[in-house]
């Protein structure tokens, strides 16, 4: 937004009126919603993010560890039973905001096979959750590789990636930070 929509906004704005900040993307990737420096520290009262220091921490989701290790009671061949090596999938932010994921995936594709789904990739996936989640069980391995590299940042992709049963290829957040 220009500065004369924040003028705007803070001119209208009735007294008493609590504003909130609330977004699950890393502030690199929404620079619009960051208000100018003139009113950066008196638009927003309470911030509702993935991050622990917000007001209203909303994290994408947890998992719980087990004590130990679980063993493979089922006797299942997981190698053997998922018939494809990898899969990555990006819905948006292809390459500039922050880094670029898709030469990365292509580069990396170089060694290992990768399928490369949405609007960055060669192949299309279904929207529809289940649907997705059929296909993506086929692989061996997910490569997840958030679109901003900041503090606390675990986007909905480690979520999802916890039903996949797959081996995710991480980047973005600490090691800390995926084991919470």
């Amino acid at each position: 937004m220009e500065l004369e929509e924040w003028e705007a906004l803070h001119r209208y704005r009735s007294p008493g009126q609590i504003w909130i900040f609330a977004t699950q993307e890393p502030a690199a990737i929404i620079p619009d919603f960051l208000p100018p420096k003139v009113y950066r520290y008196d638009t927003y009262n309470w911030s509702f993010t993935f991050h622990s220091t917000s007001d209203i921490h909303g994290a994408y989701g947890w998992y719980t560890p087990h004590d130990k290790p679980r063993s493979n009671t089922r006797g299942i061949n997981w190698y053997q039973i998922k018939p494809k090596f990898a899969s990555w999938v990006s819905s948006r932010h292809c390459k500039g905001l922050v880094w670029d994921r898709t030469k990365f995936v292509k580069d990396l594709n170089k060694f290992i096979p990768i399928d490369m789904y949405g609007v960055c990739g060669n192949a299309t996936i279904s929207r529809n959750r289940d649907i997705a989640k059929g296909v993506l069980k086929k692989y061996k391995f997910h490569v997840s590789l958030e679109n901003s590299c900041c503090s606390e940042y675990l986007s909905e992709v480690w979520d999802a990636l916890q039903t996949w049963e797959s081996v995710p290829i991480v980047l973005g957040g600490t090691k800390e930070e995926y084991d919470k």
